[in-house]
């Protein structure tokens, strides 16, 4: 299995999101991605390459 680069995974989201008009859905993804950057900063041994998206590209979603 291939994982896009973080690069692609934003521009693929940004696109989807700016694109689309279910606001409840993009929402929730917005939650979703900083839940998960939670939960990593939460592990002091996890760093920002194990975020879908880096904290730079989250804020520019939200």
């Amino acid at each position: 299995m291939c994982r896009i680069d973080e690069r692609s995974r934003f521009d693929l989201l940004k696109k989807a999101i700016t694109q689309n008009k279910a606001l409840a859905v993009i929402d929730r993804q917005i939650e979703t991605l900083k839940e998960q950057q939670s939960q990593y900063s939460a592990d002091k041994y996890n760093d920002e390459e194990e975020y879908l998206l880096n904290v730079q590209h989250l804020k520019e979603l939200q």
